[in-house]
């Protein structure tokens, strides 16, 4: 199937994945806590404007954007608005159009409650290293990574959405908005609203899950 052009504000893009990269780059070239330059800041606000509540996130007015530091080594952008009140968004759901599902919410959710967890497990595989200079082999292709380079995957057939599905079947938890801590300003992602389902599955994932260190 041909890929969809897609139009934000002036801009336009012969496919979504080009949108994303081109936000992407804005992401990468403006330091956290810095406020965005023209014509980065006008294109910023046509993407905040697709965004599922803009009119949430805009609230007052906007009066900067900026960058900021998210889980997992990741970037999102920062509004400050005219009142001086601040919160954030992601690409995704811009380019979407659209509110993620409740699955998609729940596993982010899922995996917002087991972040420290993935975080101590890169660090331990970066400990074990033989190598001279620190770095670890990636599973896929053998590289050696920096830990900057390298990211927490889940090997085959215990990926993420596997382990997280199993869980929710398991215990016939059913996603939904209810499972989910109230959307806010600066909740960079949900967490699970139960903390006995969050404890629950926090020690099933650490039963379970079989990590690798791969390229970004």
């Amino acid at each position: 199937m041909a890929a969809k052009p897609l139009d934000i504000g002036d801009l336009s893009f012969a496919r979504k994945g080009d949108a994303q990269e081109h936000f992407r780059q804005i992401l990468r070239r403006h330091d956290p806590g810095v406020a965005l330059s023209e014509p980065d800041a006008t294109q910023v606000y046509w993407l905040l404007e697709r965004h599922p509540e803009a009119a949430v996130k805009i609230g007052a007015g906007v009066k900067e954007f900026s960058t900021r530091s998210a889980m997992f080594d990741t970037r999102c952008f920062e509004i400050r608005r005219i009142d001086g009140s601040t919160t954030d968004f992601s690409v995704k759901p811009c380019l979407d159009g659209k509110a993620p599902s409740a699955f998609a919410e729940t596993l982010r959710a899922m995996r917002t409650e087991v972040f420290e967890d993935i975080k101590q497990m890169k660090w331990e595989f970066f400990r074990a290293s033989t190598h001279p200079d620190g770095k670890a082999p990636c599973a896929l292709t053998g590289r050696l990574l920096s830990l900057e380079e390298a990211m927490i995957d889940h090997a085959p057939p215990k990926t993420f959405k596997a382990l997280a599905e199993r869980f929710l079947d398991e215990n016939k938890i059913v996603p939904s908005e209810a499972l989910l801590t109230p959307a806010k300003d600066n909740q960079y992602t949900p967490h699970l609203a139960d903390s006995d389902h969050a404890e629950k599955w926090r020690q099933f994932y650490r039963a379970n899950a079989n990590p690798r260190i791969v390229a970004r």
